[in-house]
């Protein structure tokens, strides 16, 4: 008897699920089925509007043909001459915007809307990515000054700088002395052999001591800004990372400005995107510094007050 009980529950659990398995099977296949049919509606919609704009361009085409072949024999006398070039004209006008109609529903529409959209789309990536500016003259065609003067956050990542610093020391001086600004800076770790030789084969220097001086005169260059701000207030962090830098990037409070690296040896001009927060470019690049700087992140902190 205990048994007999235990098979015909066991039985109906089986029922059971095998009219769930068919409720959900159908509630997808109805789903599916719902979704194949709407689309298949809009597009036969589609097909016969355009089919329907077809057959009336070509009626009227048909129209104005006939209107100007009845209109163009043996000249009406009298005030019935009028009458003759108006029907002649209407003709030709009803000819020529149904021509016109039938070559925009044809030809045209379709190359004019998938235009807009992927203009629309490109506006659409512009805005997301927050991006304020493309230039590939990083010196000259920023405006560093007010960017570095009014921030009293300032994030640094490149490979030495020393053309932008000693363009930028009297800005920073500036920002540090009147904003409090927290200053924090991340450079290629000058002891690290793999990070120093791609560096100078890169910036095309003939020898990695050159390039280890110039990293290393950028650790005192910002070891003469953390002096001043124990007078002024603010602060200078810094931070060694034993990787060789495939772009460089600052941080001025709300805006970011980000500048690539050359393939080619040697210097020149390089593309560099200006945004703003609350784009992806600007969250990414909050992203990749926060990722360098934590306490087990990437980059290894230098004390700045040593030496």
């Amino acid at each position: 008897m205990i048994n007999f009980i235990s098979d015909k529950q066991d039985t109906n659990v089986d029922i059971l699920n095998d009219v769930f398995c068919v409720l959900f099977d159908m509630r997808g296949s109805i789903s599916l089925k719902g979704y194949e049919m709407r689309n298949k509606e809009q597009k036969l919609f589609s097909e016969r509007v355009t089919l329907r704009v077809i057959i009336a361009a070509l009626i009227f085409i048909i129209i104005g043909v006939i209107l100007i072949w009845s209109m163009s024999g043996k000249p009406w006398t009298g005030k019935w001459r009028t009458l003759q070039v108006l029907f002649e004209q209407l003709g030709a006008l009803i000819f020529v915007t149904a021509t016109i109609t039938l070559f925009w529903e044809l030809m045209a529409k379709r190359s004019f809307l998938g235009e807009i959209l992927v203009k629309t789309q490109v506006s659409r990536d512009v805005t997301l990515a927050g991006l304020l500016k493309i230039t590939q003259r990083f010196l000259d065609d920023i405006d560093w000054r007010r960017y570095i003067e009014k921030s009293s956050k300032i994030d640094i990542f490149f490979a030495y700088g020393r053309t932008w610093c000693g363009a930028h020391e009297e800005h920073l001086k500036t920002a540090i002395k009147n904003n409090n600004a927290r200053v924090r800076v991340v450079l290629p770790d000058p002891n690290n052999k793999d990070t120093v030789s791609e560096l100078t084969r890169r910036f095309d220097i003939e020898e990695p001591e050159d390039l280890k001086g110039r990293i290393e005169g950028s650790v005192t260059y910002f070891k003469g800004l953390k002096a001043m701000t124990e007078n002024e207030g603010g602060s200078v962090e810094l931070w060694f990372l034993p990787e060789c830098p495939v772009f460089s990037f600052y941080r001025f409070d709300h805006i970011g400005i980000l500048a690539t690296y050359k393939h080619q040896k040697g210097r020149g001009n390089v593309p560099t995107f200006v945004f703003e927060q609350g784009g992806t470019l600007y969250d990414f690049m909050r992203q990749e510094f926060d990722a360098m700087i934590k306490d087990d992140g990437l980059a290894i902190k230098v004390n700045l007050s040593k030496g």
